[in-house]
């Protein structure tokens, strides 16, 4: 049995927001916010632009700690099939920053409702130094700054 994906409004949204701050430079917003209920199709219109496009993406686990999210998102930038990092949260952090610097990339990460706000901040420091697109794909994003979610695109 073959998986169809249906183009819907929303879809098209997504799409033409991750068009607009990726093509808007370092300096335009930089994040996009997903949110709606479940099974709305959120994750699948990120991981079809990710597949189109290219990007680093994360599926939260629930607890993680900023040492297991960074390892997590510096292997995914990185794009390669090495090893799991061992290296401190902030080093990571470093290493992401110089590895997106050098070769941009938009960060997709689903699940964020998962994340604690300190991992948004860590997000928002990549973004504000590197200018890659940030995208935020979950259910309920209620931790988010209210300026994040004013920008969101939700699915009906």
């Amino acid at each position: 049995m073959r998986d169809i994906i249906v183009e819907t409004d929303a879809m098209t949204r997504f799409n033409a927001a991750m068009d607009a701050v990726r093509d808007g430079g370092k300096y335009a917003s930089g994040f996009v916010v997903a949110h709606g209920q479940a099974g709305r199709g959120k994750s699948v219109a990120a991981d079809r632009y990710h597949f189109v496009n290219g990007g680093a993406y994360v599926r939260v686990w629930q607890g993680w700690s900023q040492t297991a999210f960074m390892q997590r998102l510096l292997f995914e930038v990185r794009g390669k099939n090495t090893e799991m990092p061992r290296h401190t949260g902030n080093r990571c952090k470093e290493m992401v920053v110089e590895l997106l610097q050098n070769n941009p990339l938009p960060i997709f990460i689903d699940e964020a409702d998962r994340l604690k706000v300190d991992r948004i901040e860590d997000l928002r420091d990549i973004h504000e130094i590197t200018g890659v697109p940030v995208v935020l794909i979950g259910e309920e994003l209620d931790g988010l700054p209210r300026a994040m979610l004013r920008q969101s695109i939700p699915t009906p």
